[in-house]
């Protein structure tokens, strides 16, 4: 199963049990692969850019979502990094932070 798999059938579980909010543990995640970091941010967000990436040219690739992977999560969302969060789970953070979507400790 993917990450962004697992994410959803964690949250489902969760909501089972009348969870209200969530944390999200990203301190010491200095991997992951880019393509999990960005459906797993489709996740929980509705719309909008979750990163830009610019090449030396300045040639952009623009990921974005349109809200069909949307887990329409109402609940509060904390996400726990740290100076060893990166790659995926940096973008996977950032993007929930830019988009309003989680609070970053």
């Amino acid at each position: 199963m993917s990450l962004s798999g697992a994410v959803r059938e964690a949250v489902e579980t969760l909501r089972s049990h009348n969870v209200n909010a969530y944390i999200l543990e990203l301190r010491d995640k200095g991997g992951g692969l880019f393509p999990e970091g960005v459906e797993t941010a489709k996740l929980w967000l509705d719309r909008g850019v979750i990163v830009y990436i610019s090449d030396a040219l300045g040639v952009r690739d623009i990921y974005e979502t349109d809200g069909i992977s949307v887990i329409e999560a109402s609940e509060p969302l904390a996400v726990l990094v740290n100076k060893g969060t990166a790659s995926a789970s940096e973008i996977l953070a950032g993007s929930l932070k830019d988009n309003k979507s989680a609070v970053l400790f």
